[in-house]
């Protein structure tokens, strides 16, 4: 042992940790880098071998490779993650080579340098999912300003039309007026009052739309939920058609189930005429109402026996500007079911339909059933 202590001397003052393992994996040299490696006296590892100093190393592959060259001659190089008897862990360089007496093998603490490494793998990590947050955000806000854009210009050739039958009656209607001032033909001026009137409204609905896209767009619109009656609200909404339903036209309204609900009474409102105004616009026939509270959820249903919607369009429907092709006669922005499902979903509910041409269609409304606690 002595001799052998001597004829490794050489390795004595050397900054790299260096051992010799014997045949039976006995420590037959260690020099003091490799016990400051392993922070233990030399007497530690020069009275046992290896296995009993490190139970367990025999299913770890660093054992697999000094085996390898006690009983086969074979020199290898490699990095180890090597875990001491109390639990902590160091990473060591390892060059291990054949000699006489068995296996010489150098080691080099890169603890240091691995705990580098892995922090730059976190920080390459996380610049990478910053970039791809700052990548995102630029190609939302890129969108956000192509749709912005696009709905620019969809609505100045949407305005330009719409705007312009609705200008032209005022004009026109304004006109004949005054061809009857001072004459007895009130019939045919009240008429023409009520065209500038109902044109006048056709203009603020148009209006009204953009802002109410608006407001969604920019997440503006709060939710202010409120305690009211259901069905007073349904029947007052159905009083504000009156003047405006087609000749023999009614609005049929049944409720079953609770009275008073917890909701945004203006953001329901809103829905409701929206639909309501819908099964105006595109049917002659009567339109049907209902309303059922259970303890579950609300279910409103909306639906008329007007022109339906093209099978092949159904998809599109909630989608902005999106009017079906049977509708071209019918003054609108293609706006209002987009805000409809989007005022829905503000309300945790959802909005579905089922429709055929020239039969009708039906909208149904679910929202779920708040408490008052929650206000």
């Amino acid at each position: 042992m002595q001799m052998t202590a001597t004829k490794y001397s050489v390795f004595d003052n050397l900054m790299e940790g260096v051992q010799v393992i014997n045949r039976d994996w006995e420590y037959i040299y260690v020099n003091d880098a490799l016990l400051r490696q392993v922070n233990a006296p030399k007497e530690f590892l020069l009275t046992d071998s290896m296995t009993e100093r490190y139970p367990g190393i025999e299913s770890s592959p660093l054992y697999k490779h000094i085996e390898s060259c006690l009983l086969n001659g074979i020199a290898v190089q490699l990095q180890n993650e090597f875990t001491f008897p109390d639990g902590s862990k160091n990473w060591f360089d390892l060059r291990i080579q054949p000699v006489e007496e068995g296996a010489l093998i150098f080691s080099f603490d890169i603890t240091r340098q691995k705990q580098m490494e892995q922090e730059l793998r976190q920080l390459n990590a996380e610049l990478g999912r910053r970039v791809a947050e700052s990548t995102k955000e630029l190609q939302d806000s890129l969108s956000r300003e192509k749709e912005l854009n696009e709905m620019k210009s969809r609505f100045v050739s949407m305005a330009s039309h719409e705007f312009r039958a609705p200008l032209s009656t005022v004009l026109s209607s304004v006109g004949l007026i005054e061809q009857y001032i001072g004459t007895e033909q009130t019939d045919k001026k009240h008429k023409h009052v009520e065209r500038i009137r109902s044109a006048v409204k056709n203009m603020r609905v148009i209006l009204d739309d953009f802002l109410s896209l608006d407001k969604l767009d920019q997440g503006k619109v709060p939710i202010q939920l409120h305690t009211f009656s259901l069905h007073e609200l349904v029947l007052d909404i159905i009083s504000d058609f009156d003047g405006t339903l087609k000749p023999d036209q009614q609005i049929h309204y049944t409720h079953k189930g609770g009275e008073r609900i917890v909701l945004d009474r203006q953001i329901l409102h809103n829905i409701l005429v929206n639909l309501i105004s819908n099964a105006n616009k595109y049917s002659d026939q009567d339109i049907r109402v209902s309303s059922d509270v259970n303890e579950e959820e609300v279910i409103i249903t909306v639906q008329d026996k007007g022109i339906g919607i093209p099978q092949e369009e159904q998809q599109q429907l909630f989608e902005k500007f999106f009017r079906a092709s049977n509708t071209s006669y019918v003054q609108g922005t293609g706006l209002g079911l987009n805000i409809v499902k989007r005022y829905a979903e503000l309300l945790h509910g959802s909005i579905g339909f089922s429709s055929t041409q020239q039969e009708g269609t039906l909208f149904v409304l679910h929202f779920p059933v708040f408490k008052q606690e929650e206000i």
